[in-house]
């Protein structure tokens, strides 16, 4: 499997510093670096399509983009768009599967150090030393930092999800957004659930992605391209996730194309049946002893009882 624009921005925005912007318009997308305490940034990597080509541009030494060049002259050329006096020091590269994903990775691992190196010392000292973030976690990392962990009904989970649903309609422009709704355990009266509040952005089917994720404000949230369970979400973002722990109010908002959601069927019948609200309850307290430091295995864990009551929600 050859790897993908998309991938290379996401593998790229998980260094320190990193944002994505369109500087150039709609069509190139830039990962840039910046410390906090500076307004000046620069371009690292850049990924666009060329006559229906995808390709990505990364920053690199004289010596590294001769080199690269010299072993794949016909994918790898000089950066196309830039000036002749810039050209040696980027490499654009077709994203054709003749240069390997490893060796792509390694790329935009070089781009970043070569556009470290030229901040100043201390620019560079206060990147090294920026506190690690959700999506820069290891798995394992994930799992005991943010274990799984269960509440008694709090009504006040309604007000943050009206809270977080003006958010995101500040947020995502009107055109773009089909319906938001609040599902999951917290939508339901009563229901003991991880105090997490669990949003559906439908979205309309011209919406452009990518846009749509840099409308987030990176500081906020986190966003997930790719998660480690089937899901149909586009993209979900992450609110409330510190390097320390959970915040006081957690949000997963999760990305969807308008449908006929299975997760709203089950929150429906949930706040009709509350005997069996009471039943998933139960089956909830069991589940967060066993997988309290794996929240893939806790969810897996519950999905035959959805399943179930789903399709018997839906007549099944």
């Amino acid at each position: 499997m050859n790897i993908t624009g998309q991938q290379i921005i996401e593998y790229s925005l998980k260094k320190n510093g990193a944002y994505l912007d369109y500087p150039f318009g709609d069509d190139v997308a830039c990962v840039k670096m910046k410390a906090p305490s500076q307004d000046k940034n620069r371009i690292f990597v850049q990924v666009f399509t060329l006559k229906d080509e995808p390709k990505a541009t990364f920053c690199c030494s004289a010596d590294t983009g001769e080199f690269y060049r010299s072993i794949y002259p016909n994918s790898v050329t000089r950066g196309w768009h830039c000036p002749p006096v810039q050209q040696p020091y980027f490499n654009t590269v077709s994203l054709d599967g003749t240069v390997s994903d490893e060796e792509i990775t390694r790329m935009i691992d070089q781009a970043y150090d070569v556009v470290l190196s030229k901040f100043p010392k201390y620019i560079q000292q206060e990147l090294k030393e920026l506190p690690i973030t959700v999506d820069k976690l290891s798995a394992e990392e994930r799992a005991k930092l943010f274990p799984i962990i269960l509440s008694e009904y709090n009504p006040e989970w309604i007000e943050w999800y009206a809270e977080e649903k003006a958010n995101i309609e500040r947020i995502v422009e009107a055109e773009n957004i089909a319906r938001i709704s609040h599902f999951g355990s917290t939508s339901v009266p009563g229901l003991m659930a991880k105090p997490t509040v669990d949003i559906l952005l439908e979205i309309t089917e011209n919406t452009d992605i990518e846009r749509l994720i840099t409308a987030f404000p990176s500081d906020e949230y986190v966003c997930i391209w790719e998660q480690t369970i089937p899901t149909s979400d586009v993209a979900l973002f992450l609110k409330g996730y510190t390097s320390t722990g959970f915040a006081e109010k957690v949000f997963h908002i999760h990305v969807r194309y308008l449908n006929d959601w299975d997760e709203l069927c089950f929150r429906n019948y949930l706040i009709v049946y509350s005997e069996t609200a009471a039943e998933y309850a139960i089956l909830k307290c069991r589940l967060a002893k066993e997988f309290e430091y794996d929240r893939d295995g806790y969810t897996e864990a519950k999905s035959e009882f959805i399943k179930r009551i789903t399709e018997k929600a839906r007549g099944k």
